[in-house]
């Protein structure tokens, strides 16, 4: 990502939570190292903060919250992440708490704020409460996964964006130190690539599935699950080229109700969700 800030706003601020001191300096380096600049000097317009000593999760957004408002022509801040600024993930009181002041905060400072938060295991859907509400709130959501084919690359795609949608695309680490490795662009990407191996629908976006899902329902607004099962193997196939059995089907419905695209109405009924991707 590159972009330029405007005048009176070029400071950054950068809080890990989670990460040791010896790696929160291997992710300082690899900032610096990615922005040319001297590895052993302080940058000019950074200021990066660890919060993981500090247990008071009070006291941690408390830091923040102060370096926000005191620290003169900040543009950026980078939290790292949100998950240790609260003590339940699934506590919707908590995540909309939280939410509620990363608002306040981009709104009073005129500021952008970047997080980042796990995905669960098994599906992709981001973590807890919290990230129901991010997905709701956030201008752009991306999503970073291992490429199945190429373990050692990483694919990056826009799975909620409000403008228009970016290409995926694809990054490896290199090693410029020791220790210090940086991503580079990995050019031999393309979707057309991906499409020739086996892959899972749990790589594809949110706007993908809508995709593959709108001629599903462009009949009918309402399916019930015999016929939306039928229709999500021809669908699927098409798109992942692989043809799934009824247990992988089911998976893939529960995967969908979950990210909320496909919502179930009374008597067993469902729908393609008008509002997933707001």
């Amino acid at each position: 990502i590159s972009s330029e800030l405007p005048r009176g706003k070029r400071n950054i601020l950068y809080f890990d939570t989670e990460q040791s001191p010896y790696h929160c300096q291997l992710v300082l380096q690899r900032i610096l190292a990615l922005a040319e600049l001297p590895l052993d000097q302080q940058p000019e317009h950074l200021r990066f903060s660890h919060l993981r000593s500090i247990a008071s999760l009070e006291e941690r957004r408390a830091i923040i919250r102060y370096a926000i408002y005191h620290t003169p022509d900040v543009g950026l801040v980078v939290i790292d992440s949100l998950r240790d600024l609260m003590h339940d993930i699934n506590s919707s009181t908590e995540a909309t708490k939280l939410v509620g002041d990363l608002m306040q905060w981009t709104g009073e400072q005129n500021i952008h704020i970047q997080t980042v938060l796990h995905l669960n295991k098994g599906d992709d859907n981001a973590r807890g409460h919290i990230g129901t509400e991010l997905n709701n709130k956030a201008e752009t959501v991306l999503q970073i996964i291992k490429d199945n084919t190429m373990p050692e690359r990483s694919i990056v795609a826009p799975s909620i964006i409000r403008s228009k949608p970016f290409e995926k695309f694809a990054f490896r680490l290199k090693e410029v130190e020791d220790d210090i490795c940086i991503p580079q662009i990995d050019l031999s990407y393309s979707d057309n690539e991906r499409k020739s191996h086996r892959f899972s629908y749990q790589e594809l976006s949110t706007n993908e599935h809508r995709k593959a899902l709108e001629p599903v329902f462009s009949t009918n607004e309402v399916l019930p699950y015999s016929k939306l099962i039928v229709a999500l193997k021809e669908a699927y196939t098409k798109i992942v080229g692989l043809s799934y059995g009824q247990t992988k089907l089911k998976e893939l419905l529960q995967f969908l109700l979950n990210k909320g695209i496909v919502v179930k109405e009374e008597r067993g009924k469902y729908r393609l969700s008008h509002n997933s991707l707001q």
